[in-house]
């Protein structure tokens, strides 16, 4: 008799314990969820209570949201008998006495809307008599959006008598970009591996021939997404021969007035040349030297020389009226193995009286020369004078000598 006590109460323990088991899945089975970026999905979750007991029916049930997604208002529903809703933006919250009666299976769904590709978790928890009981539920949002694309050099619509061009561009995505390819005439001319998303990529093309090119950029994501550029439009004129060892190719470009005045940004190689002008007269800045961290430049009508780093500014008086006409800032120098060094500049047209503290590179030196050649003939004078001392002092010592020195007496001898 005590041992079918024991028994009957052994199986009512495995009876609570298995009561506590709910079953939760997406309502066509599964655990997990697939849906895209930036529009609305249906998430519709369906809850078995498996517990046995009337005592242990399931009334409430919380289902939190990952916080990057936006839940839709009034998009909440279940087919489960009359329940009280509540929202905390992130937790939705069905409850009701007998929301979940056991043995029986109930569906609740809602929508949201999620902006950034990934994976993520829904975490739905379960609350009977016996206690509370939570699972996860996985969520990919794929991403949907292409690479959004913004062409920066060569600007559209440039002509210029140069045969190599870097073609740079910005890129965005909500992804990783997998490659992008330089397309110029809609033929491929060159593909980049490695994308930044960050900063401004680079594809280097030379020996191009004289004549007007379409180009553009094409990107792709790590989800597949294929994003396009506009176009810009490339002319080259009588096209130099750039010598990719010594980059000594020479072309000369022009710029406007009115260009100068808002600051004109241009990207030179050695020998290259800005023609510009100021006032009735034009004027030239050459690009004499670019090493890795510096580069040398000339400016004429009035030949100055000025040697800048990267972000130094120059001034230069080009009428020798002490009114600075122009300044000279080193924006970058780009340094890429193998091929010639390059810097861009900006030059902008100004007006700015100079100030006896700060003279021209010119006058600069005029002054370091005077200063230097006042020097050397104040040293020369005083040689010379110290030689006529010299000399004065010697005569005067041979006059002395020969005035005080004492006879010499020879004895006298009769003449009978």
């Amino acid at each position: 008799m005590i041992k079918s006590y024991i028994y009957v109460l052994l199986l009512l323990s495995l009876l609570s314990l298995t009561s506590a088991a709910h079953t939760i899945t997406v309502s066509t089975g599964g655990t997990s969820f697939s849906l895209n970026e930036d529009v609305q999905n249906m998430y519709n979750i369906s809850v078995q209570n498996t517990d046995t007991l009337n005592t242990s029916n399931i009334t409430q049930v919380n289902i939190t949201i990952p916080s990057t997604f936006t839940f839709i208002t009034a998009t909440n529903a279940t087919d489960a008998t009359a329940s009280t809703f509540t929202n905390t933006s992130k937790i939705l919250s069905w409850a009701n006495d007998g929301l979940v009666m056991n043995l029986t299976t109930q569906y609740f769904w809602f929508n949201t809307t999620a902006s950034t590709p990934g994976d993520y978790n829904i975490t739905v928890t379960t609350t009977s008599a016996t206690g509370s009981y939570s699972t996860n539920l996985s969520v990919e949002v794929n991403d949907t959006t292409a690479p959004a694309i913004t062409l920066v050099e060569p600007v559209n619509a440039t002509s210029a008598t140069t045969t190599a061009y870097n073609f740079t561009f910005n890129v965005s995505d909500d992804s990783t970009v997998s490659n992008c390819s330089l397309y110029i005439g809609g033929a491929v001319y060159n593909t980049l591996a490695t994308v930044s998303t960050t900063t401004t990529n680079r594809m280097y093309n030379s020996s191009f021939a004289a004549g007007t090119y379409i180009w553009s950029v094409s990107c792709t994501d790590a989800a597949g997404s294929t994003g396009n550029s506009t176009n810009n439009t490339l002319t080259v004129t009588a096209a130099a021969t750039l010598n990719t060892s010594s980059s000594s190719a020479t072309s000369t470009f022009g710029v406007s007035a009115e260009k100068l005045s808002q600051g004109y940004k241009k990207r030179l190689y050695k020998n290259y040349k800005l023609r510009f002008p100021l006032d009735s007269e034009y004027h030239i800045l050459k690009m004499l030297s670019i090493t890795d961290d510096q580069i040398e430049i000339s400016v004429e009508s009035s030949l100055q020389e000025a040697t800048l780093t990267v972000g130094e500014e120059k001034k230069f008086d080009l009428n020798s009226d002490n009114v600075y006409d122009v300044s000279v800032k080193l924006d970058l120098i780009g340094v890429i193995e193998g091929r010639p060094n390059f810097a861009d500049i900006i030059i902008s047209s100004i007006s700015e009286e100079m100030t006896t503290e700060e003279p021209t590179e010119e006058v600069k030196d005029v002054k370091e020369d005077s200063q230097a050649s006042a020097e050397n003939e104040e040293g020369n004078n005083l040689i010379w004078l110290w030689t006529i001392i010299i000399i004065v002092a010697i005569f005067i010592i041979i006059i002395s000598y020969k005035k005080y020195k004492a006879p010499i007496h020879k004895p006298y001898t009769p003449l009978f």
